[in-house]
């Protein structure tokens, strides 16, 4: 689903984080002078407050990952909790890279599914500092990619057996009707 997501920003105000429900989402951050409108498409937004550990999500995180309402943690230890081992290191090195180098965080990470499967996410954020340059928050946006991913998978492996079958020096195969292959030499 593609939420248009507002950023207002007043300099000087307090930081405050508004999350709507499933049919669109809006974030209002106070942290600079500067506002803009930003259309997105990712299944839900996030603004991490990196002091508290405190991590607001739009409800859709929820019903990406099959949950209830309320069912994602609001926090950091949650978050990690439910990310892929095998992709754990990676996406903390580039949370590590965000945070210390002022990079923007860019990672993709597979996150466990309420049903026990895991979901692949494209995640990206953009850390905030305060007027001392001290970072306090990242927002972001996080979405599915998983049928994007198993897509290209499925391709690959077309594209593999196309090169190995028509890469033979005198192929010779058969093909039932359908055009399925039957066998090839």
């Amino acid at each position: 689903a593609t939420a248009e997501v507002v950023f207002v920003c007043l300099r000087g105000a307090a930081k405050s984080v508004t999350c709507t429900g499933p049919s669109g989402a809006t974030i209002r951050c106070r942290y600079s002078s500067a506002t803009f409108n930003m259309p997105a498409s990712f299944g839900q937004v996030w603004d991490w407050n990196i002091e508290t550990g405190a991590i607001a999500f739009t409800d859709q995180i929820d019903e990406m990952l099959g949950l209830p309402r309320g069912g994602f943690p609001r926090g950091i230890e949650g978050w990690l909790e439910r990310i892929h081992r095998d992709d754990h290191d990676t996406t903390m090195e580039a949370l590590s890279r965000a945070i210390l180098d002022g990079e923007p965080f860019s990672c993709e990470y597979r996150l466990r599914h309420g049903d026990g499967s895991w979901v692949v996410v494209s995640d990206q954020g953009v850390l905030l500092t305060n007027r001392s340059g001290r970072a306090t928050n990242m927002i972001g946006a996080m979405r599915d990619v998983t049928r994007e991913r198993a897509a290209q998978a499925v391709r690959r492996e077309a594209d593999e057996l196309r090169r190995v079958l028509f890469g033979l020096p005198s192929p010779a195969m058969q093909v039932d009707e359908g055009g399925a292959y039957l066998d090839a030499d």
